[in-house]
């Protein structure tokens, strides 16, 4: 449930105070599971706890579920509706005229100027502050400093999910880059480097002026749900039982293990699809459909709820139509799912940021739901500066459980540990009362100096890697991109910036605005009025997931099988 939800405290008392949009999705039925005891997030008898009890005697949250009765009766009716035809497991196809646009393997689409040194591969930033000496003049966080907004953790969560969902640029290992350290580094030896790789180049791009390095979007660009189910036909084959439609899991309604049976205990299966681990640190791990699902434990919590939906659908629909077969419960599981994601995604993840698309009109054939370069390598990562350090553990009570909670660089690609020890309620207790961090020119050093282990150890910097990949990619500067969708260009860094210490050290590192990376100036412009971010990255925001919306021939308000 993507709810802003504030822990106060009283001599009396704890409870809840639910503020802001309730979320209309499989996370609010399971939340409120005393009253549909099927839809049960937990694993639990939650709905015999003095927890839920309180929840619900709150008034605010009686207007929730009478919002969530409505899109149940909506959800459930729609199972009763047959669909004309499935989505492709890839995506291709789904335009009838151009059946690549969207799907797995398509081009990342560039909509800017290419900004490279030679004009089509050498990153263009001879001229300008190495990345670390950015991150650490800037970016270094010292305090917490939470949403204005109240929102929850569930925000920057369901994000990483959604962009893990529709976009995935690959590594090329045989093109290693060594990114500087200043020579007063407080955590990485100056003698050292941060390592990272260019971004894989599509085959025969990036050879000679006017032929730009290009990219390919590894997995299906949709709002599909491939995150759960994959872009490929060799994983998603893997990830299903072939019994009723449903997935696999493993002991206590978990995701599968990469072993053969799927639980832990067993043996490695070799056929087991790949599953990312930048600490190199298990053997063991998790598999979803998209390979980078073991990253923190939040994200796995995300991706289990969804199987777990999916799986009871599946049993739904076995007892109303006992005729149909495993694949036809399966696709209707599936669409459904889908359809959960995409309307969280628009009706409640979007607007609480402030983003307010268009009213949909329909779906159109000319409108290309691929991801735009500026999107994945720079806007869409802004969500790295809202994430907490602490991952909080709460118990039914309201209180930290007895082993505490994780903190974010203790818990990179460690399932077993953080999983298995307390399962994923604890987590989802925790995400719906901690204020996620502003979104600012500030990152928390778990991701700046600890990201995937300790300075020398393997640690990486996230804030340094983005800005790099920025250049990487050939995005322009901040400028540059501003009248590339249209927006007057700044003319000064008090143009842009509201914090005056901000603008001086901007153009301490810089010297001219022209010269500041995209995504430090999406991070530093000053935020619009009811919205968590500023005029360019709404822009661009805006304009890709209108695209993904309207370029999508089975996006949800236009399935036959849910009008």
């Amino acid at each position: 449930m993507l709810l802003t939800i504030q822990w106060q405290l009283s001599s009396q008392s704890k409870k809840f105070i639910l503020g802001a949009k309730s979320l209309i999705s499989v996370i609010s039925f399971h939340f409120i599971s005393n009253i549909w005891s099927r839809f049960n997030i937990f694993g639990h008898d939650l709905e015999k706890t003095n927890y839920c009890k309180e929840i619900l005697e709150q008034k605010r949250v009686g207007r929730m579920i009478r919002k969530i009765w409505g899109s149940l009766f909506f959800v459930l009716l729609s199972v009763y509706v047959s669909g004309q035809e499935n989505r492709s497991i890839s995506g291709t196809g789904n335009n009838l005229t151009n059946h690549d646009w969207g799907s797995a393997n398509s081009q990342i689409l560039r909509v800017t100027n290419p900004n490279y040194a030679d004009g089509f591969s050498t990153p263009n930033d001879a001229h300008l502050p190495i990345p670390r000496e950015i991150s650490n003049s800037l970016f270094d966080q010292q305090d917490q400093i939470f949403d204005s907004f109240k929102l929850s953790d569930y925000v920057w969560v369901f994000g990483q999910f959604i962009d893990h969902d529709i976009t995935l640029v690959e590594s090329d290992d045989s093109e290693p880059v060594l990114l500087d350290i200043p020579s007063d580094d407080q955590y990485f030896s100056p003698s050292d480097f941060i390592f990272s790789s260019r971004n894989k180049k599509m085959d025969g791009s990036g050879l000679e002026p006017g032929n730009p390095r290009q990219y390919s979007n590894h997995i299906s660009a949709f709002v599909d749900g491939s995150a759960i189910y994959g872009s490929d036909t060799e994983r998603a084959n893997w990830l299903r039982t072939f019994e009723d439609g449903k997935l696999k899991v493993s002991d206590d309604n978990l995701l599968p293990w990469n072993t053969e049976s799927g639980l832990l205990q067993d043996d490695v299966d070799p056929n087991a699809p790949f599953m990312a681990d930048d600490t190199k640190r298990l053997s063991k791990y998790f598999v979803a459909g998209d390979v980078r699902a073991n990253e923190n434990p939040l994200l796995i919590s995300l991706h289990t709820v969804f199987v777990r939906e999916h799986n009871r659908i599946c049993e739904t629909l076995a007892i109303d139509h006992p005729n149909w077969n495993d694949e036809r419960i399966y696709q209707r599981a599936r669409k459904l799912v889908g359809a959960y994601i995409q309307n969280i995604l628009y009706n409640e993840w979007l607007p609480a940021m402030g983003v307010n698309l268009p009213e949909y009109r329909g779906y159109n054939d000319q409108v290309n739901p691929g991801i735009m370069n500026a999107f994945s390598a720079a806007a869409f990562r802004i969500g790295h500066t809202m994430i907490n350090s602490n991952l909080l553990r709460m118990d039914n009570e309201g209180e930290e459980i007895i082993e505490g909670s994780i903190r974010l660089k203790d818990a990179y690609f460690n399932p077993q540990t953080v999983i298995l020890s307390d399962g994923i309620d604890a987590y989802f207790k925790g995400m719906g009362t901690q204020v996620m961090q502003e979104l600012d020119c500030k990152v928390i050093s778990d991701l700046r100096n600890f990201l995937f282990g300790a300075p020398g150890s393997g640690g990486l910097d996230l804030a340094s890697i983005n800005i790099y990949r920025g250049r990487d990619r050939g995005l322009g500067s901040y400028n540059q991109l501003r009248s590339d969708f249209g927006l007057p260009t700044v003319k000064s860094f008090n143009d842009f910036t509201s914090s005056i210490e901000e603008a001086q050290t901007l153009e301490n590192l810089y010297g001219s605005v022209d010269n500041v990376d995209a995504w430090v100036g999406m991070l530093a412009e000053r935020h619009l009025n009811d919205a968590i971010f500023g005029e360019l990255v709404m822009t661009i925001i805006e304009s890709q997931f209108k695209n993904l919306r309207d370029g999508d021939r089975f996006y949800f308000e236009n399935d036959p099988a849910f009008t």
